[in-house]
């Protein structure tokens, strides 16, 4: 396969922007309008796109013939991760449905971060409730009042801590995940499988669709994790891809399939020349298996915050 098209991708340091993130809707309504025939920039002036803090910035961009992943690349918009995905599917002419998943994308975050925030009130009911009596009882008793508060108040806020961390790790993207499993060796967690495929082969097959050449391919995907041994994987592996080796058996010898099956539907699909095709159906398949086990940590998370601010308040009473 040769190089038809190629993407590049920035990864900036700190950031040089402060733009708050673009929302779902806005996103699915400029889908719409590029779908119906109108020129991007008119699109996006149609749009509820430009009443974002840089939507006028984009327009410009847009105007001056920039393509949108690239305006919203500068404009540090969106990750590094979508920045790639973006920029393949707007070379394949695929920007519409990149659009689209990404509004869907948002649109679980704040589902699931609305799922959340809903548990907060009643957990910090019980810490309010726990303090209060505490106080109430020492005060009762005329012992310690000042030493009570102090500690019950410490005692509060180590809980607030814990729950904020809690959830704003929950909420991580499927990336941060995948970084962190290279880092601490969890690749053969089934969760590690299913973001594998769900977000990294499917960010492969829409490059592929794109007409980027799999070693190219391979190589711009090289600092998606700031893991050394991912890109020495990556490296590896796209020199076996130069050598003429199947890309199967160069990704099954760097450690970057997700299972061993997944490794004949790699074989089948390079047979069949439907390597991007296929990689997107089993993207399908792997979000089903990763939304259910999201959902079960859903069910949990907010039972285990119960129990620890449930005992907190206990022993301050008591």
């Amino acid at each position: 396969m040769t190089a038809q098209a190629t993407t590049e991708i920035d990864m900036p340091g700190k950031s040089r922007f402060n733009y708050p993130p673009l929302q779902a809707q806005p996103l699915r309504e400029l889908a719409t309008l590029i779908t119906s025939g109108i020129p991007l920039a008119d699109a996006w002036a149609k749009a509820t796109t430009m009443a974002h803090p840089a939507g006028p910035v984009i327009l410009q961009q847009l105007q001056k013939g920039s393509s949108l992943p690239a305006a919203m690349k500068c404009l540090e918009l969106i990750s590094a991760p979508q920045q790639l995905t973006l920029s393949a599917a707007n070379n394949a002419g695929r920007l519409c449905p990149a659009l689209q998943q990404l509004a869907a994308d948002y649109e679980n975050r704040e589902a699931h971060q609305r799922k959340l925030k809903s548990k907060f009130y009643l957990l910090y009911l019980l810490l309010f409730v726990g303090w209060g009596a505490s106080l109430a009882l020492v005060a009762a008793q005329g012992q310690g009042l000042l030493a009570a508060f102090v500690s019950n108040t410490l005692w509060c806020l180590i809980c607030y801590a814990i729950i904020h961390k809690t959830v704003s790790i929950v909420l991580k993207d499927g990336w941060w995940w995948l970084d962190k499993a290279w880092r601490f060796g969890m690749q053969q967690h089934k969760a590690y499988q299913w973001a594998l495929i769900a977000h990294w082969y499917a960010l492969l097959g829409t490059q592929v669709a794109a007409g980027v050449d799999l070693v190219s391919a391979l190589r711009q995907m090289a600092d998606l994790l700031n893991q050394a041994s991912y890109r020495k994987a990556i490296k590896a592996a796209s020199n076996d891809l130069e050598n003429g080796h199947p890309l199967s058996q160069s990704l099954a010898d760097c450690s970057l399939l997700p299972n061993p099956a997944f490794r004949s539907i790699l074989i089948s699909a390079e047979a069949s020349g439907r390597l991007a095709e296929t990689l997107e159906q089993q993207r399908h398949i792997a979000e089903q298996q990763l939304a259910r086990f999201q959902d079960t940590v859903m069910m949990w998370v907010p039972k285990g915050l119960y129990a620890m601010c449930g005992a907190v308040a206990l022993a301050m009473v008591l």
